[in-house]
């Protein structure tokens, strides 16, 4: 489990199958590090550096963003729930 974090405090990301976290300000958010944890797939701006197995997109750009949203979603639909 991430930090010192008891386990029911982070069951929601266990059920998630893909988070988005678009925000163009901060992003080292216990939200993404959690549902990492789970092995869920996570859209993330590239405001920061991002942690290993992210699906990063440009900031403030649509396109990205929907692209970036599209690969989490295969990457989640081959991976078990």
């Amino acid at each position: 489990m991430p930090g010192n974090i008891p386990d029911d405090a982070m069951r929601p990301a266990e059920v998630i199958v893909v988070r988005q976290r678009p925000t163009n300000t901060y992003g080292n958010a216990i939200s993404i590090r959690g549902t990492l944890y789970f092995g869920r797939p996570v859209v993330v701006s590239d405001v920061v550096n991002r942690p290993e197995g992210t699906v990063v997109f440009k900031s403030r750009d649509l396109a990205s963003f929907i692209a970036a949203t599209r690969r989490a979603l295969a990457a989640a639909s081959r991976a078990p729930l």
